[in-house]
């Protein structure tokens, strides 16, 4: 589903037997990994693009995440890493030098790629990879995990980890120095950050309807800002759910649908 501020219907983008978002650029290009019979035995990743009817099939493999202009994909096969383009354009090989378990990737206003894995010596951290290639290097404490959506802040200051006591942090990129975030509550995932580059949406994927937080990084003050409903009936859960700087909200949710027998007479 994409939702965004204008009060009107979200829309609904599923495709064919499972879709699973990945990235959601600035203007509203949106990545997702085809699942399913139809996703092929290695998988798949699409664009769907503003306007058009139907999404583009652009690589085999996992989605990492989309470039804030919406043109590249990065993109993970049994091969590596590589670099997509959404439109014209020819692949890329991203060179992650000796990470492994790469589970994380944002694209910094400076034209880096951030990168969550582990490093060289087995422990989780955040990593930098120049527009140009060369050996990625690390630019947070090693122990940190990426879990979330647009944990990079708008201005590319601040990013949203998760510690070794498994407390959400803010750190500052400039000084890889990082503080707890107050007022978050235990089940709360991050979707992604306000444009005020102080405050984060957070929601918790257990509640449908689903209510989006608007969290004060800095203070802990917390508002409700929107509530997601899904359209449909038998809503097993809230999936993935991402929030871009401009409160458009991109998000997916499972449904199960049982039937009951009653058998009578068996011996």
């Amino acid at each position: 589903m994409l939702d965004g501020q204008g009060g009107d219907a979200p829309h609904d983008f599923s495709w064919k037997d499972g879709a699973l978002p990945v990235g959601l650029s600035d203007g509203h290009v949106m990545l997702f990994d085809q699942t399913g019979d139809s996703g092929g035995p290695r998988g798949s990743v699409y664009v769907w693009k503003p306007g058009a009817p139907v999404p583009v099939n652009i690589s085999e493999g996992t989605g990492l995440a989309l470039s804030p202009d919406g043109g590249t994909a990065l993109v993970r096969t049994l091969e590596g890493y590589s670099l997509i383009p959404t439109g014209v354009g020819q692949p890329r090989t991203l060179d992650a030098g000796e990470l492994r378990s790469i589970d994380w990737a944002d694209w910094h206003p400076d034209g880096r790629i951030l990168l969550g894995a582990r490093g060289p010596g087995g422990a989780s951290s955040v990593f930098g990879v120049e527009p140009g290639g060369g050996e990625p290097t690390p630019i947070l404490p090693d122990g940190l995990r990426l879990a979330g959506h647009n944990l990079l802040s708008p201005d590319g200051s601040r990013l949203l980890a998760t510690d070794t006591e498994d407390r959400l942090v803010s750190c500052t990129l400039a000084t890889a120095a990082c503080e707890p975030v107050p007022g978050i509550r235990p089940g709360e995932e991050v979707a992604g950050w306000d444009a005020d580059n102080r405050s984060i949406f957070v929601y918790d994927r257990r509640q449908v309807p689903t209510d989006i937080t608007l969290l004060d990084a800095t203070t802990g003050e917390r508002r409700t800002w929107r509530t997601i409903r899904p359209l449909q009936a038998a809503v097993s859960g809230m999936g993935e759910v991402f929030a871009a700087p401009d409160g458009t909200l991109l998000y997916g949710y499972g449904r199960s649908r049982t039937q009951l027998y009653v058998i009578r007479g068996l011996k």
